[in-house]
């Protein structure tokens, strides 16, 4: 009798383990191939392709990722003792693919204008930006960012123009539920484009300078939808221009606000 049960569980495990297929898949180099879910390994481009032994008899989920590809699924027969061939072509992604698009408001007081010879406040700062978010990190991100600034010195009548190009770092750190707290250095290169009109900052006030600028922000953020989020952030910036042995500083603190979409 035990002899009988032996023998017909061998055949059963023989039965079970017979049941399954080889899966052969080709695709472009680096590719990452997941099975059912399961991570298989990554792709070399080699003729040879990737080869998976032991699959299940069935219907089978295969799915190729890779960097700046479009993920791509497809189901696919598995015969028992068959070798089973799959061609994964991926397409190429969007450029906003991963990354997160930001689009700043800012407003500003309590500056000021401070040059070799005078200083002055800076009765009101108000601009816009704009900058591409590449994630390094869970939390962290880098960005390049292009700012417009526009400030009013006491005493004068004309707005003086800033521009900014920066590189910008994002920490988040997530909270409860679709809170985020959001911290940003910000800094890089400044042009004050030049105007013909008069100032009483500084004879050289309104020439076209070249400088440096920073910022420094923190603030709250939440998300409004899984790819849209808002972010209120209160912060620092300053900007330093030279122009003919001649410095000019502008300074404020800033109180900044704006959407991120995330692709």
């Amino acid at each position: 009798m035990k002899q009988r049960i032996t023998i017909l569980l061998f055949c059963i495990a023989g039965l079970a383990y017979s049941q399954t297929g080889t899966l052969q898949i080709y695709a472009d180099k680096d590719v990452k191939i997941y099975v059912n879910g399961s991570y298989k390994g990554k792709y070399g481009g080699h003729e040879s392709g990737l080869t998976l032994q032991n699959i299940p008899v069935g219907t089978t989920s295969v799915k190729g990722a890779k960097q700046g590809y479009k993920n791509k699924t497809v189901n696919v027969e598995i015969r028992e003792n068959e070798t089973t061939e799959l061609y994964l072509k991926l397409e190429r992604g969007n450029i906003l693919d991963g990354k997160t698009l930001g689009f700043d408001l800012h407003l500003g007081s309590f500056g000021q204008f401070i040059s070799s010879d005078s200083s002055t406040k800076s009765l009101l700062t108000f601009g816009a930006s704009m900058y591409l978010q590449f994630a390094a990190t869970k939390n962290l991100s880098i960005s390049p960012e292009l700012v417009f600034l526009w400030s009013l010195p006491k005493g004068d009548a004309t707005l003086r123009m800033i521009m900014h190009q920066n590189l910008r770092f994002d920490y988040k750190l997530y909270m409860r539920g679709p809170t985020f707290l959001d911290f940003t250095l910000s800094g890089g290169s400044s042009i004050w484009p030049g105007s013909t009109k008069s100032s009483s900052v500084s004879p050289s006030f309104n020439q076209t300078r070249y400088g440096w600028n920073a910022r420094v922000d923190g603030g709250l953020g939440f998300y409004v939808t899984r790819s849209t989020s808002l972010v209120m952030q209160f912060g620092y910036m300053v900007s330093s221009t030279v122009n003919e042995g001649v410095w000019i500083r502008h300074s404020s603190m800033i109180l900044t606000a704006g959407p991120r979409f995330y692709f």
